[in-house]
């Protein structure tokens, strides 16, 4: 028997970790958008093949990345995309004919990594020809004319979109929204239910939300784990969330850059960005492969 066979299901502890949906229509005008093939995404997996084709093939013109709306999942993602973007335009010959922005509702690239990595990022950004614009909210698209509307009234035309779709959580509990846990304990307001991962809302001590990342979704599995057992009466341990976490940005070239550092530092973290290396590149393509193995180890499991 399937989950899906099931109405109801018993348990003495819960673990969610369903993770967010892509809720395109969220923005006016933007699925069909897509639908046309002027705006693409990568946050699913059919999506990122379209991105890529329709990426090889762009022969010019105003490329925009767009962020739609907070949070979303991995912080790094549409500036990443655009550094990408520019080094596949720069080996088929199209990076001289193209304009490239970034174009984001946040103050600074990644603020939940402190005041320091955000405005290192813009500067290897703007080192590849690559324009960042902060604080701009978007309000709809317009498919037929390719022009994005922001709420200030700024309008920007692009001949290629390429976005970071809103975000919803996957489920949620007792109320809409992403699910509050414990920021130690990583349980929501249920005894007996913990949640981990992207479907969760929490706060770091000076303020800002936690990242939405990878690295912060296996530091709350290894604490709920713990909690888990303990609260089943298993071990008498105890474990609370790590703030320590870091990012790979992939730069172009086959090198990538990396920041690292305890996202709950007080005042606020000390983040820096390193110099892009190859070897930071190997490093993720090896975390990567690590990820994609646990991942088909779960399906093996599960099917």
């Amino acid at each position: 028997m399937t989950l899906s066979d099931m109405s109801e299901i018993a348990f003495d502890a819960l673990v969610l970790a369903a993770g967010a949906r892509n809720a395109v229509e969220m923005i006016p005008g933007l699925q069909e958008a897509v639908d046309t093939g002027s705006a693409v995404h990568y946050y699913a997996t059919d999506a990122a093949a379209s991105a890529h084709r329709a990426l090889a093939e762009f022969t010019g013109g105003n490329l925009v990345f767009l962020v739609t709306s907070l949070p979303y999942r991995c912080p790094p993602a549409p500036y990443e995309g655009a550094l990408l973007a520019a080094d596949l335009l720069r080996e088929n010959g199209s990076r001289a004919q193209t304009q490239i922005a970034v174009y984001t509702l946040e103050k600074q690239p990644m603020p939940s990594a402190g005041p320091y990595a955000g405005p290192e990022l813009i500067a290897l950004l703007n080192g590849e020809g690559i324009d960042v614009f902060c604080e701009h909210t978007v309000e709809r698209i317009d498919p037929d004319n390719r022009v994005i509307h922001f709420q200030d009234g700024k309008t920007v035309d692009f001949d290629l979109l390429v976005f970071v779709p809103p975000h919803k959580p996957a489920i949620t509990l007792d109320r809409p929204g992403w699910i509050p846990v414990d920021a130690h304990t990583m349980q929501t307001e249920h005894p007996g239910i913990w949640a981990i991962g992207d479907i969760t809302a929490i706060t770091c001590p000076w303020g800002r939300p936690l990242p939405k990342a990878a690295i912060f979704a296996k530091n709350g599995a290894k604490a709920a784990a713990t909690n888990v057992l303990n609260y089943l009466g298993k071990t008498g341990e105890s474990d609370t969330l790590s703030g320590e976490g870091y990012c790979y940005i992939d730069t172009g070239g086959h090198t990538a850059a990396q920041g690292k550092g305890d996202f709950f530092a007080l005042p606020h973290p000390a983040i820096h960005l390193t110099p892009p290396s190859q070897q930071l590149h190997h490093d993720k393509q090896d975390e990567e492969k690590n990820w994609r193995a646990v991942w088909e180890q779960e399906v093996h499991l599960t099917a």
